[in-house]
């Protein structure tokens, strides 16, 4: 399990997130809902301790991993245990998009055997041999994802996955992530797409939906948050989701 408690963040003195407590399964799915500004991707980064939370602890697997249990010592690196997915995707320029994808995996070690496999199944399999600039945004999106799944994590941290790729592309992700999880790795995905939140949760009987307002949790529960929200938040939210779909 991967568990943030009572995470505080604060940028500028400005307090983002506000004693935020979360888990991730393992082989399980937790989708973070809220409106934009409401502290989602503040959360990702602050959990995976990109960014050190102002208070709060982080454990994966029950063992304390910030703040560390030996004084002086600083934050235990969890990538690629905990791995995330950005919205810039963060590839580099000067390489082709093969090598993007390989590097992590090769460089810790891991096999990467199925890439071609993965990438295939991702729809991106032909442009791996072009660069970063010379594919669209949705297969550079694509691509970030096929670098992460690479790696192996534990836990991958995905952030508006489906924000930048059409109906198409959408169930072929549905499709790779469900191997994901049932390959055990644990997912949590900030997404505002109500019906490919809806498809992950039915990936997992202990999947759940985490909503955040104004940094803050509101509401957790399953599946059902979906159909029948209990906060007013959090139903407004929903609604107006719908009626952009």
């Amino acid at each position: 399990m991967l568990l943030g408690e009572n995470l505080t963040q604060s940028h500028s003195g400005v307090q983002i997130i506000r004693d935020v407590t979360i888990s991730v399964d393992a082989g399980s799915v937790t989708i973070l809902a809220g409106k934009s500004g409401s502290g989602k991707s503040t959360l990702l980064r602050t959990l995976s301790l990109l960014d050190l939370p102002r208070s709060g602890s982080v454990r994966l697997d029950g063992k304390q991993v910030y703040p560390s249990s030996n004084a002086g010592d600083g934050a235990k690196t969890i990538w690629p245990d905990v791995t995330i997915v950005f919205q810039q995707f963060f590839l580099w320029p000067h390489l082709t998009l093969r090598r993007n994808i390989l590097l992590p995996a090769s460089l810790r070690g891991r096999p990467v055997e199925r890439a071609d496999n993965l990438c295939d199944e991702l729809g991106i399999l032909h442009l791996l041999d072009r660069y970063p600039n010379q594919v669209s945004v949705g297969e550079r999106q694509r691509a970030a994802l096929a670098r992460a799944i690479l790696i192996r994590p534990r836990f991958l941290l995905l952030d508006e996955i489906t924000s930048a790729q059409d109906v198409h592309h959408v169930a072929l992700l549905l499709k790779v992530l469900q191997v994901v999880v049932e390959n055990g790795t644990g997912l949590l995905v900030v997404s505002h797409h109500v019906g490919f939140a809806r498809r992950l949760l039915s990936l997992s009987q202990s999947s759940r939906v985490v909503f955040l307002e104004t940094g803050a949790v509101i509401e957790t529960g399953g599946v059902d948050c979906l159909e029948a929200p209990r906060s007013d938040g959090f139903r407004k939210y929903v609604e107006f989701s719908r009626n952009l779909a």
